[in-house]
């Protein structure tokens, strides 16, 4: 689990993607709504723009429900569920990469410290 500061408040919280607490969350949460109540449906890139919030925190929010889809446009709910989606097969990928790197290293190390064995040839 990774930890640093929320991006709000400073307060110090443990994340996976989002860097903001449970707290600034719910306000985020509360100004997404009232501004869905004020406008109607609406696009997402414009919902970000206004009130200064990252993409990812809005597909957080429609995946635990906290957010219903029918308050934005389809396609575009598809297309950055798509998006988040990949960012996450990337992240996988690369740490699956990393960790064949250091699989490789290390197999390369062994073999080396293979080759470099001594022979007890004494006879008793």
């Amino acid at each position: 689990m990774n930890y640093g500061n929320c991006k709000v408040c400073g307060k110090l919280v443990a994340y996976n993607k989002v860097r903001i607490c449970n707290v600034c969350k719910e306000v985020e949460l509360e100004k997404i709504k009232k501004y869905i109540e004020e406008n109607g449906t609406i696009r997402i890139n414009r919902l970000c723009k206004d009130l200064n919030i990252p993409e990812y925190l809005i597909v957080e929010f429609i995946n635990n429900g906290s957010l219903e889809t029918n308050n934005f446009y389809e396609n575009e709910i598809e297309g950055l569920l798509e998006k988040e989606r990949r960012r996450i097969l990337v992240d996988h990928l690369k740490t699956l990469n990393h960790n064949n790197i250091e699989i490789e290293s290390k197999k390369e190390e062994l073999k080396i410290r293979g080759k470099m064995r001594f022979l007890n040839l004494r006879k008793k």
